[in-house]
């Protein structure tokens, strides 16, 4: 039976909305460490603010250095791979980052797993990979494919791939959008009248990733 106890967990985009109620929620395992990995400076010191447990490991540095990643993942029993590039119109107009960023920086991650051997890899992906048309979705999907393919080439590691729809209470989501337009009486901005949006609360995603 396979057991939080005593588990080095690393989280990457530990210091965003989801990354850090992730974080949050470990913290009432029975582990024994918690390394958060962004570059978010002052995201990791707000955290840290916040957060007061002798658990927690502040690592700043980016997926998109392999050197850092090694140094980060050494040691680590369990790697929840949330970092990346979200914003659509951003990751369009600026392409050759959002790639570097969630392509390759996946990669990076992959790789040196693949080589030290955790026992557990989780990848946060969103409902923008199904049928992807923004380079957003392409990105992730592509992600996907990579981890999935690890799976298949490591007997130590188990990789895997969770999908969310928008989280409701995470940063730069359509909400923050809607309430403002709310606040100045102005109409909500919808893409398309017969469009779909799926959502989920932070809890339920946190709950997710954990399962």
């Amino acid at each position: 039976m396979w057991s939080w106890s005593e588990k080095v967990i690393l989280v990457t985009g530990g210091a965003g909305s989801i990354g850090s109620a992730l974080v949050e929620a470990l913290l009432k395992l029975p582990v024994r460490a918690v390394r958060v990995f962004d570059h978010d400076e002052y995201g990791l010191w707000k955290l840290g603010r916040r957060i007061k447990d002798d658990r927690l490991r502040f690592l700043l540095g980016d997926i998109r250095d392999k050197t850092r990643v090694e140094m980060a993942l050494m040691g680590a029993d369990v790697v929840y791979h949330l970092a990346a590039i979200k914003f659509i119109d951003i990751a369009n107009y600026n392409p050759i980052e959002a790639v570097k960023t969630n392509i390759g920086g996946t990669i990076n991650l992959v790789e040196c797993c693949l080589v030290d051997g955790p026992e557990r890899f989780i990848y946060a992906s969103t409902d923008k990979a199904v049928y992807p048309i923004s380079l957003y979705g392409m990105s992730k999907a592509v992600a996907e494919k990579i981890v999935l393919w690890a799976d298949s080439m490591s007997d130590r590691t188990r990789f895997t791939a969770v999908r969310f729809g928008n989280v409701w209470e995470s940063r730069g989501n359509v909400r923050e959008i809607w309430e403002e337009q709310l606040i100045h009486g102005k109409p909500l901005t919808v893409t398309d009248p017969s469009m779909v949006r799926f959502f989920i609360r932070m809890d339920a995603a946190v709950r997710l990733l954990i399962k």
